[in-house]
């Protein structure tokens, strides 16, 4: 399908940073407005329940229609088609296991039937055989080179192109990584595929069982495309990343590395004998960090040594694996900063604050080594962490070299908090006006959390104004919760890969195709949490992590407000038991997917509903231990057996860490 641009009035502030929330600052009219749109929503699918769900407001996700004298008909029956990949290319690479496998693999479960893949220098042969009526040549090869060539090599490394000459259909990345998301792309453009979440054991390439609760795969007689079809696409962020998300249909790709990466360069073990001068001076003596604790220090960075010993590793690095355009130089994460005359030394005496001095010398640093580095690596990238101390760095007293790109840690759950917002656009801006290129580093968790945290009013649209100041790399903390942050990644995904896109559109897509004939009720539900934690009036010392791992979260989702989203749930469930029983055929088993959705939410809303009725009691008789509340063990239990059902084994052994601070 083609995604719905989102267009913005002509003369909005870039540097907006998600201020609207200072048009809601009143929680209780907020959550009035919200109110009034709930039960409108609940009583309108009410009423179609009390009159007898009707089976014409199903309707089963399906490709899109193109006009048969304006199509390309890729397979059907008694249609030879063949996907050919070049003589060089192995079947599977994982992690990138090929374009080829994902277009087979779904090809045949959409339409069953066969789609070979053959190898180029039988395509020829084949042909004259037995005529094939459509051939897909996927990746780098001879024959896509001879089409595309030019146009590949001027992509973005994570750019495709997919374009239809005749019965030959050219689909490739500049990269194997891009001929990846082509082939995603393809199957959601036109054959109505969607992957919202991921499925069983995820991370691995499945080869049965292809479709999990999360994903749409429409069954079809045929797949076509449009016969002029001619798709040229590139990233709006050259760097998406989130951990634990499904790489390939989301998109995602880790371009920049940055995080915590002196200790590498610098191995107290056996540095700290043999170099003991490349280790921070503290109260008059060097330290070398103990066994185990490796990371818990930082450079002398004003040692010529250091300086020449990074850049020569970093050059070393870059000559042995010249495909990477990226490394990391980012501090370990620790508070042990040299306190050496030179590195005391190093900042303007204009600079008097400690943090300001520390951060100057580092980045006095970096820039040291980056020159050494551009000498022969001009076009390489070398990654770092605007954090903590280095966060500090005033703006003006110095710029970093166009090779330095700084990851700024800042988190967008919090501005609801008018105080985030002007650290937020104070922090963000400076940045920008040191660096040629900026990164962001976002908390979206998850884990951590047994509420939903759902804020995308204002994450999304930084995301597409690009934090008001051209951020193009985006890495988030993720460990996600599926089951209560709902569409909460896939948005992500999708911003961040076309940030012209429209949120509403693609929220749209998302609860028409997963809900169908509920969809009202359960968007309704979602904006109901988002307004819950977007207007929370908790007072918190802190910015990043705000109320991570600590039960006060459970205040934001008092008892009163779960059991207004608990009766939006099973106002969900009738109707889609209406459904199913109005229903047969295809339809019927799409109502009973829809089912199975909304009890995957429903069943994880349930313990955070338990825990919060155990809060509340807790804080009712300070000083105590409430008892129990019956249904909470079991709500764990079910959310547990829940998870590993669907999403495997990574999901619920963090969960379950989560969940054992508050129930055991």
């Amino acid at each position: 399908m083609e995604w719905t641009r989102w267009t913005r009035a002509r003369g909005e502030s870039t540097m907006s940073l998600a201020s609207t929330a200072s048009d809601e600052r009143s929680c209780g009219m907020a959550m009035a407005r919200m109110g009034v749109l709930l039960a409108t929503a609940c009583l309108m699918q009410r009423c179609a329940t009390l009159a007898g769900a009707d089976p014409a407001r199903v309707v089963v996700p399906a490709p899109p229609e193109i006009a048969p004298d304006k199509a390309l008909t890729l397979v059907g029956q008694g249609l030879r088609t063949a996907i050919v990949i070049g003589d060089a290319q192995p079947p599977y690479q994982f992690p990138y296991w090929g374009g080829h496998a994902i277009l087979r693999q779904f090809l045949e479960y959409i339409t069953r039937q066969p789609v070979p893949i053959i190898k180029a220098s039988d395509a020829e042969t084949e042909r004259n055989a037995l005529p094939h009526g459509v051939r897909l040549w996927v990746g780098d090869q001879p024959r896509v080179r001879e089409v595309l060539g030019k146009q590949l090599d001027a992509l973005d490394d994570d750019g495709f192109i997919i374009r239809a000459v005749g019965s030959d259909v050219y689909i490739a990345g500049k990269h194997d990584w891009g001929t990846h998301f082509a082939a995603y792309d393809l199957l959601e453009r036109f054959a109505g595929c969607r992957w919202y979440a991921p499925g069983p054991r995820f991370w691995e390439p499945a080869k049965d069982g292809v479709v999990g609760l999360f994903h749409i795969v429409p069954t079809a007689p045929t797949v076509r495309i449009p016969a002029d079809t001619s798709i040229v696409e590139e990233p709006s962020y050259r760097m998406r990343w989130m951990r634990l998300v499904p790489r390939h249909e989301f998109r995602m790709r880790l371009r920049d590395k940055f995080h915590h990466n002196l200790s590498t360069l610098i191995p107290p073990e056996p540095f700290g004998k043999e170099r003991p001068a490349f280790f921070p001076e503290i109260q008059g003596k060097r330290y070398i960090p103990p066994a185990g604790r490796e990371y818990d220090f930082q450079p002398c960075t004003t040692n010529p040594a250091v300086v020449e010993h990074v850049a020569s590793s970093i050059i070393a690095h870059f000559d042995k694996h010249p495909q990477d355009g990226s490394f990391s130089i980012g501090m370990n994460d620790s508070g042990r900063y040299c306190e050496c005359a030179k590195c005391q030394a190093a900042a303007p005496a204009t600079l008097t604050d400690k943090e300001h001095r520390i951060a100057y010398a580092f980045f006095a640093f970096y820039n040291q080594v980056a020159e050494r580095v551009a000498a022969r690596h001009p076009t390489k990238r070398l990654g770092c962490l605007a954090y903590a101390v280095l966060s500090e760095l005033p703006a003006g007293v110095i710029k970093l070299h166009p090779l330095i790109v700084p990851y700024l840690t800042r988190d967008s759950a919090q501005l609801f908090d008018q105080r985030e917002i002007a650290e937020f656009r104070e922090k963000v801006t400076r940045w920008h006006s040191l660096a040629a290129r900026m990164g962001i580093y976002e908390y979206v968790y998850g884990t951590g959390f047994v509420i939903p945290r759902i804020y995308n009013r204002y994450l999304l649209k930084n995301i597409a104004e690009r934090y008001g100041v051209g951020v193009d790399g985006f890495y988030a903390e993720d460990y996600p919760n599926w089951g209560l942050d709902g569409p909460k990644y896939w948005l992500i995904a999708r911003m961040l890969w076309n940030c012209k896109l429209d949120p509403e559109e693609l929220k749209r897509d998302y609860f028409t195709k997963l809900f169908g004939p509920v969809a009202d009720t359960m968007r309704a539900y979602f904006e109901f949490l988002e307004e819950t934690w977007c207007t929370q009036t908790l007072e918190s010392p802190r910015s990043n992590y705000r109320w991570m791992f600590d039960p006060k979260q459970l205040a934001i989702f008092s008892p009163a407000v779960c059991d207004r989203a608990w009766a939006m749930l099973e106002e969900a469930e009738r109707a889609a038991q209406g459904y199913i029983a109005a229903t047969d055929g295809e339809k019927r088993a799409y109502c009973q997917q829809v089912a199975r959705r909304v009890d995957y939410f429903k069943t994880t809303f349930a313990l955070t509903r338990a825990l919060s009725q155990a809060y509340a009691a807790r804080q009712a008789e300070p000083g105590t231990r409430a008892a129990e509340p019956p249904g909470l063990q079991g709500a764990y239990d079910r959310v547990m057996a829940l998870q590993i059902e669907e999403f495997g084994p990574l999901s619920p052994i963090e969960y379950s860490e989560l969940v054992r601070r508050y129930v055991r």
